[in-house]
């Protein structure tokens, strides 16, 4: 299959805008409520949903929030045999100085 677009790809990542928007009005009401920021991207395999976070919401968090806002990238597969520590490992790792933090 193809690659997944990456946050160093978002000059090519075009034709999402509206979804990048809703995703980020999403994550700005949930903040503003402070409300746990769990916001969930699903769909078939294939349709862009890597990509869409990747080179459309993580750029677009980055500039509203900065540049060296924290984040982290867990990948299902790459969680191990412990899942959960693989993410409270990611979660430790999030400073939260550098703005909200993301954990995709």
């Amino acid at each position: 299959g193809l690659l997944a677009f990456g946050p160093q790809h978002r000059r090519f990542f075009h034709g999402r805008r509206r979804e990048v928007a809703e995703l980020l009005a999403d994550l700005r009401a949930l903040t503003a409520a402070r409300a746990p920021r769990l916001l969930i991207v699903s769909g078939a395999s294939g349709t862009g949903k890597s990509s869409l976070v990747l080179a459309g919401l993580l750029p677009a968090w980055r500039r509203q929030h900065g540049p060296e806002v924290a984040t982290q990238t867990l990948r299902p597969g790459a969680l191990g045999r412990d899942p959960v520590a693989a993410v409270d490992a990611a979660l430790s790792r999030l400073d939260p100085a550098c703005g909200p933090p993301l954990l995709i």
